[in-house]
């Protein structure tokens, strides 16, 4: 009868941590498989250049976050879009169109 009571409390448990564990487990694949992006259209406010690269900032008229792994909007608008300097040929009124990923710090235009 212990037998029994022990093996029941054993399978009580797993089925309350296996769940559990593998919820985390499959968070924690999603968030290393994750690239944020976003669809834009925006119009270029202004350039800041650095000899090997600079960062173009712009004002969105359409932004649209990814639904699976989302660019925060605000962190574009602080941190700009970065290109190589021989891509850097981006002036203020300038349209810029396409998709935006999140690589490390850099946001860039894919």
């Amino acid at each position: 009868m212990k037998r029994l009571s022990r093996l029941s409390r054993f399978f009580t448990r797993a089925l309350v941590l296996v769940p559990l564990m593998s919820a985390m487990i499959g968070a924690s694949i999603q968030a290393l498989a994750c690239e944020p992006e976003a669809q834009v259209i925006g119009e270029v406010t202004h350039v800041v250049s650095s000899p090997d690269h600079c960062r173009v900032f712009a004002e969105f008229s359409w932004y649209q976050a990814s639904q699976v792994c989302p660019l925060d909007r605000d962190y574009v608008r602080y941190e700009g879009i970065y290109f190589s300097q021989e891509n850097c040929f981006w002036r203020p009124g300038d349209v810029i169109t396409g998709v935006l990923v999140r690589v490390g710090p850099d946001v860039i235009l894919d």
